[in-house]
């Protein structure tokens, strides 16, 4: 029941902030496997790793019902439709994260629906989506919400490309700034 709750408070937030509907918003049963791990971990250690940032705290719970990608990302031209499809199907429903993540910097997993409004000095809280994958598993899209403290952060979509076995960021196209 308080995971409920909990879960309740983050996606009215979320759907404020956003203007999602939340009418059609579940929590599936079933969370990131190893490989969206993986594009998560790189994706924080190619963007979160500056000396200025000393501690990333990761929501617990991954956006719910943010499966909206722009019909054009402008400056993400190489995303494969299969990417999007994959995107779009996994975030209709939210999913609980565990600490499986292989970054860097200091890092600490939130309590499944809580939200901290104002980071302190120094630390970022990230809420991410599922990863969308495309069919040969080598191209990923992320969305993530980035908050650094009053009005500081970014909303945005990250691309991430497997080569030569490790996954790289190659793209992000911010769609808001705070």
């Amino acid at each position: 029941m308080r995971k409920l709750a909990s879960l309740l408070i983050l996606s009215t937030l979320f759907a404020i902030l956003t203007g999602v509907n939340l009418a059609s918003v579940r929590v599936a049963q079933n969370g990131p496997d190893a490989e969206e791990y993986e594009v998560y971990s790189a994706l924080i250690n190619e963007r979160y790793t500056a000396s200025s940032i000393q501690q990333i705290n990761i929501e617990g719970m991954s956006l719910a019902a943010y499966n909206k990608v722009p019909d054009t990302l402008k400056t993400l031209p190489h995303i494969s439709g299969k990417t999007v499809a994959d995107f779009k199907t996994k975030n209709t429903e939210a999913v609980a994260f565990n600490d499986l993540f292989h970054v860097k910097v200091k890092h600490e997993l939130l309590e499944k629906g809580v939200v901290r409004v104002i980071p302190a000095h120094g630390t970022t809280i990230l809420a991410l989506s599922r990863v969308g994958f495309n069919a040969k598993r080598d191209q990923a899209l992320v969305y993530v919400i980035e908050n650094c403290g009053g009005r500081c952060g970014k909303n945005y979509f990250a691309l991430v490309v497997k080569e030569d076995g490790e996954w790289k960021l190659k793209g992000v196209e911010i769609i808001v700034v705070k």
